[in-house]
């Protein structure tokens, strides 16, 4: 029997996202795999839309893209293909990167095979005359067995009718035949070990799970699409529940398929987890322990099943402080129970005049996450003399730039120094300058931050090289470079990545007065459109699944549409009910919200661009952070008065909190790792959370 497997999202929601609270700080790792096109069976339709559609949902729900391990057959290099080789690869490492605290997620999406009294998944090379050319899910249960994740899931459909075979044989037999042998594997494991593992299907033992070509998906995975989107918030309150959402889609699913193929089609869900968890009305949402770049997963600032603190001083919730080596405006990063930041020395005055960049030199600084106990710093001297101190320093000196990981490497941009690697303990891998022209000579300086997916590292340099970089994230060859035509310019804006059918783009504002879609496999145009962008581009942009969101003279959304395999980028809205300001904005809640100095905060209806807000928030200064924001509020860091916590739906400010000794400038963007929220100013960097 040959069928065709389909990913079942509201499982995955639940297994990521509502598991029982005390596995909320731990890490999820997902391996995605959809075949669509086979050498010895029939092809499939959907397989790859499918995982990468799961992907881009997993991300909005906040799992960082480096904890996504995605194969399909439409992927640009050969390594991220759904050969056996590679999935076992990826499988391997999955397993082997999980600790007891974490989640462990497996979807397959493409054909199996029931053999023998044995069942198979089938890569992209399958034979049914060649078992060795298939995954034998017992084994791939065995090996998450093996596995020390606290919580472990496979998900299969076992559906569809039965293709015909290329040539003259016919696979024939039931779907179910399928699910009753996963049955069987679930049954015969008596091991404790086995006690999370759990077993999603989207159709009952007997029944057909159905695809509809308009939808470009299953049924059952377009209603559940549909309920993430908001369709299944029956009590209006903007948290799409657990509960909410199986019966939205459920009940839609159920009706469908009665109305439209006069059959029936119903979950299927076994295992030994305590499935009366599903009922518990937990939200969507993530607590991610890592925070892994700028601003968090993509970009987004958002943590949205934290619960910080909303007051401290320093009496009160400070866990811990540790003095840092130097200044900067970098952000700290999350990477497993490491905080990181980056700092900048040298600066010195000789005669009353600053000291040349000679003298400069930068850290990466690891502290432990639960301690702030100083693990290692790694120095690196700036080998570019051409600037003067006082240029760059004017705003924010030498350390703007946040680095990021994938969890088994970091990476750190300092500017004209280029792109430097290193592993976990510190030992640097390689570097790459970004060496080549004059500096200009301006007041703002580079603040750019790295970014990284699918091994891959990028770099936006328009202040150094007039470019985009994409180099590989193990060897450090440059892959491509993008001409952004911006010579001579001042670019502070972070690129993010948004998912566009299969592509995955690189959204980048143009100092120019553009917004740019490239292909982030390739360094290829994909979309372009003029943009309401000026200045120094401080402002970086930020996503929801189906819009880009753009704030400098005003608010604006994009959306993308391709005929053809060209895109194409139309703008949904535009609004200047906004102030200038040097912050990212952050969406959530249905709302796209900046702060601007002095404290003034804009709130428009991110579906429609009106004005929903103006209101002060009560700082004297300025603002250069960007928001944060958890379950319940919004953090928003001013320069020297410090951070004010907003409720992000009634838009009501809640508390106003300093360090009272601590007189430096708070220029950083907070990062957020399980409910804790770390801040960092010229001298300090703390951690904050509930403190009996």
């Amino acid at each position: 029997m040959i069928f065709r497997i389909h990913l079942l999202f509201c499982a995955v929601c639940w297994m990521l996202f509502c598991a029982d609270e005390s596995r909320a700080d731990g890490t999820h790792w997902v391996l995605l795999v959809g075949v669509d096109d086979y050498a010895h069976v029939t092809d499939l339709k959907y397989c790859s839309d499918d995982v990468v559609a799961l992907r881009s949902a997993l991300i909005e729900l906040g799992v960082p893209d480096n904890q996504i391990k995605l194969l399909h057959d439409r992927a640009a290099e050969n390594r991220f293909r759904p050969f056996r080789a590679n999935i076992l690869r990826q499988l391997d490492l999955v397993l082997k990167l999980a600790t007891a605290d974490d989640t462990i997620l497996i979807a397959f999406s493409g054909h199996g095979l029931h053999l023998d009294n044995r069942s198979y998944l089938c890569p992209a090379e399958a034979d049914p005359d060649d078992t060795d050319t298939l995954i034998s899910l017992d084994d791939v249960y065995d090996q998450l067995q093996k596995s020390s994740a606290g919580v472990r899931v496979l998900i299969v459909d076992a559906c569809r009718n039965n293709p015909r075979v290329p040539g003259s044989r016919e696979i024939v037999g039931e779907g179910a035949d399928f699910v009753r042998a996963l049955e069987v594997i679930v049954r015969d494991q008596t091991k404790p070990e086995a006690e999370s593992i759990l077993l999603l299907t989207s159709c009952a033992p007997g029944e057909k799970s159905y695809e509809e070509p308009e939808f470009g998906h299953g049924v059952f995975s377009h209603f559940l699409l549909q309920g993430l989107k908001g369709k299944a918030d029956s009590d209006n309150n903007g948290i799409v529940s657990f509960h909410e959402l199986a019966e939205y889609a459920g009940h839609e699913t159920k009706t469908y398929v009665a109305d439209r193929f006069n059959a029936s089609q119903r979950p299927f869900l076994r295992g030994d987890l305590e499935i009366d968890t599903l009922r518990h009305g937990f939200t969507l949402g993530s607590n991610i322990v890592d925070w892994p770049r700028f601003r968090g997963p993509n970009g987004s600032g958002l943590a949205p099943r934290a619960n910080l603190v909303t007051t401290w001083s320093d009496n009160k919730n400070l866990l811990w402080k540790v003095s840092l080596p130097g200044k900067g405006t970098s952000s700290p990063i999350v990477v497993g129970d490491a905080v990181l930041v980056t700092c900048y020395t040298g600066e010195k005055v000789v005669d009353g005049e600053y000291a040349s960049i000679k003298s400069l030199e930068r850290h990466l600084v690891c502290y432990e996450r639960s301690t702030g106990r100083q693990r290692w710093v790694a120095k690196e001297e700036s080998q570019h003399p051409a600037h003067s101190f006082f240029v760059e320093t004017m705003f924010h000196g030498y350390s703007t730039n946040t680095p990021c990981s994938d969890g088994q490497s970091i990476w750190a941009f300092h500017s004209f120094d280029g792109v430097y690697a290193y592993d976990l303990d510190g030992n640097r891998k390689w570097h790459a300058s970004l060496s080549g022209k004059t500096p200009p000579r301006d007041q703002t300086g580079s603040a750019a931050s790295v970014t990284c997916s699918h091994g891959r590292v990028f770099v936006q340099a328009d202040y150094e090289r007039s470019s985009l970089f994409a180099f590989d994230g193990l060897s450090g060859k440059e892959l491509w470079r993008f001409d952004t035509g911006s010579p001579g310019m001042t670019n502070c804006s972070t690129p993010i990545f948004f998912t566009h059918g299969e592509k995955e783009l690189l959204v980048y504002l143009s100092p120019k007065g553009r917004l740019d879609l490239v292909d982030s496999s390739t360094g290829m145009l994909f979309a372009s459109t003029r943009a309401e962008i000026s200045g120094d581009t401080p402002n970086s942009p930020v996503s929801s699944p189906e819009t880009i969101f753009v704030v400098s003279d005003g608010f604006s959304a994009y959306s993308l549409q391709s005929e053809g395999g060209q895109g194409g980028v139309a703008r949904n809205w535009l609004s200047f009910e906004n102030e200038m300001s040097y912050t990212t904005p952050i969406a959530v809640g249905g709302k796209l919200i900046e702060v601007a100095d002095l404290g003034i905060m804009s709130v428009v209806d991110s579906t429609t661009g009106a004005l929903k807000n103006r209101s002060r928030l009560g700082f004297r200064g300025r603002i250069f952070s960007s928001p944060v924001a958890d379950s319940r509020h919004l953090f928003v860091v001013s320069e020297t008065d410090g951070t004010v916590v907003v409720d992000h739906n009634s838009l009501a400010v809640v508390a106003h909190n300093r360090f009272e000794s601590d007189d430096s400038n708070f220029n950083a963007t907070p990062a957020i790792s399980g409910n804790l929220l770390f801040l960092r100013s010229d001298k300090f960097l703390y951690c904050i959370g509930e403190k009996p």
